[in-house]
């Protein structure tokens, strides 16, 4: 008996190679005598391996300039979903496909059942990156930061504030500034990203006239 993986794996491979070269009978090693190719959901399916034929004949022969992904398999018992991205030239128009083949296989991995979903885009359109990977994890999301402030933000140029004495392009005020009026016209300013610079560690920068 054929492993599912293994025929799946065989599946994808032989489908975007022949797909590529409009290779019909590679494509129909892969099939039962007795197959059911269902391309569409609400289309009649294609029965044996003369309906099969049929249908990926008469599409090969519209289609060129075809460039086709497969990804990895997911595999559940005899059964396997196949996720697919292709673009090509048909009929004279650029065209994007992007679908899932479900598939299900008997014990010498050929294909007994197939059923397709797809959509098509009237364009030429690049793939996802990592997309199809049955491996790829989920994005980890980041905790929201600390009393609602956006990581970085202390670093940003600041506009003048009217109204609010000592504010200058790029530097931020101590909060001792903000509450208070400032001693000598010299208030102590917080330096860049946050760090303090109060009365005693660093000499204070004169402020003559408005604050620019």
């Amino acid at each position: 008996m054929t492993d599912p993986r293994a025929a799946a794996q065989n599946w994808a491979r032989t489908w975007q190679r022949a797909w590529e070269e409009r290779d019909v009978e590679a494509v129909m090693a892969l099939y039962a005598p007795n197959c059911e190719y269902w391309t569409e959901p609400f289309r009649e399916p294609y029965r044996g391996l003369d309906g099969a034929r049929e249908y990926v004949t008469q599409s090969f022969a519209s289609e060129h300039t075809v460039t086709a992904w497969f990804g990895d398999p997911v595999v559940d018992g005899n059964r396997a979903a196949v996720p697919w991205w292709a673009t090509q030239i048909e009929n004279d128009e650029p065209v994007t496909l992007a679908g899932i083949s479900l598939l299900q296989f008997d014990a010498d991995g050929l294909v007994v059942e197939e059923w397709d979903a797809w959509n098509q885009a009237e364009s030429m359109r690049p793939r996802p990156l990592a997309w199809g990977a049955a491996d790829q994890a989920a994005p980890k999301s980041r905790p929201p930061p600390r009393g609602g402030r956006v990581p970085g933000r202390a670093c940003r140029v600041r506009r003048r504030a009217a109204g609010e004495p000592g504010i200058r392009l790029g530097l931020r005020p101590h909060r001792s500034a903000r509450s208070t009026p400032p001693r000598s016209g010299r208030p102590p300013w917080r330096g860049r990203c946050g760090a303090d610079r109060g009365p005693g560690q660093l000499p204070a920068r004169p402020v003559s006239g408005a604050a620019r």
